[in-house]
């Protein structure tokens, strides 16, 4: 078997473990998770004794159902993982780093972890641009509408766009409505931030690009994840 074979092997059976672990913790059953999150029983038994592949929608829907944040199974993983003389799956500062094991395998799923994580990191800058935007408009009763107006509004540093490790200034979209902008996707450079104003000052919409070059994925397949100052997307966190 492959080295890199059996180091994905070995990592899907202790996230199998931290998995069941939690479930065990909050008093649930295999069937009660499996109507939770509408998968069949015996895959949740294949997922906890690490047979079962997942993808990262998947992984998301159990933690959800298993009421904790995507990262606490990892954790728990790196704690296991710790006790046996394994390598790292986190850097000092919470992220996957350069030296994780898990970026070093070719397994679809730890893959996109890597990817998960910054686009967490841009949700983090769109929401300083809406705190920022917000304060502008309680001090001069109107949003930014023009690029001029949006960089007084914003204090420095400027967000960083994880994927370029670099301070971006959010460009400024054609965002016609938060209907549309929830709805139609949205073409992206991964970490770009999109400010558009709308009706001259009095709301906007903002929108990140995630790893794939397209808006943030919303809350529901298809919808894109969108921040706007009437608050009341169901994409919204």
């Amino acid at each position: 078997m492959r080295r890199s074979q059996l180091h994905s092997d070995t990592l899907l059976s202790h996230l199998g473990d931290a998995l069941r672990n939690r479930r065990v913790d909050i008093g649930i059953t295999q069937q009660e998770l499996a109507n939770r999150t509408e998968l069949h029983r015996t895959y949740i038994t294949d997922v906890e004794t690490g047979k079962r592949n997942i993808s990262i929608r998947t992984y998301n829907k159990l933690t959800e159902a298993l009421l904790c944040a995507m990262s606490f199974p990892l954790r728990e993983m790196e704690r296991t993982m710790s006790r046996e003389g394994a390598g790292p799956l986190f850097g000092d500062k919470g992220g996957l780093s350069k030296g994780s094991i898990l970026l070093r395998l070719k397994d679809d799923f730890f893959q996109k972890l890597e990817n998960v994580a910054l686009e967490l990191q841009v949700k983090a800058s769109m929401s300083k641009v809406q705190v920022d935007v917000e304060n502008y408009s309680r001090d001069r009763g109107n949003y930014p509408y023009t690029i001029a107006a949006l960089r007084l509004a914003l204090h420095p540093p400027m967000p960083i766009n994880p994927f370029t490790k670099n301070n971006e200034e959010p460009s400024i979209g054609s965002a016609v409505s938060e209907d549309i902008a929830t709805r139609v996707p949205s073409k992206l450079r991964p970490g770009e931030i999109e400010y558009s104003p709308l009706n001259q000052g009095e709301n906007y919409i903002i929108r990140g690009g995630g790893a794939d070059g397209n808006g943030l994925e919303g809350h529901t397949i298809g919808s894109v994840y969108v921040l706007s100052g009437n608050l009341r997307t169901d994409n919204q966190p």
